[in-house]
């Protein structure tokens, strides 16, 4: 696993890990990145974690928004679908809405 413990880009470092989320973090999603990538991000603070979607479509349980994960060691699941389209899944809750 890695450990992140600020503002993030997700990069072709993080594909197919685990990322241990230990402070508030916003995790940007890179549409530079293939389709394809995914990775997991385990929420290890009481602090918010959630993702910036700037300039692409994320879908989640609540449609196109931004998220976060919902509770202290949760976890959920972001994955590239194709160029500017992403999803996301797990314990999140809707930024926004």
């Amino acid at each position: 696993p890695l450990e992140i413990t600020a503002d993030t880009t997700l990069a072709a470092t993080h594909h197919r890990r685990t990322l241990y989320a230990t402070a508030q973090a916003v995790l940007t999603l890179d549409d530079a990145l293939p389709a394809g990538f995914v990775c997991g991000v385990v929420r290890m603070t009481e602090s918010a974690v959630t993702t910036d979607k700037t300039g692409n479509t994320l879908f989640g349980i609540d449609g196109d928004s931004d998220y976060s994960i919902a509770d202290n060691g949760t976890y959920m699941a972001i994955e590239k679908l194709a160029n500017g389209l992403w999803a996301v899944a797990g314990n999140v809750e809707a930024v926004g809405v």
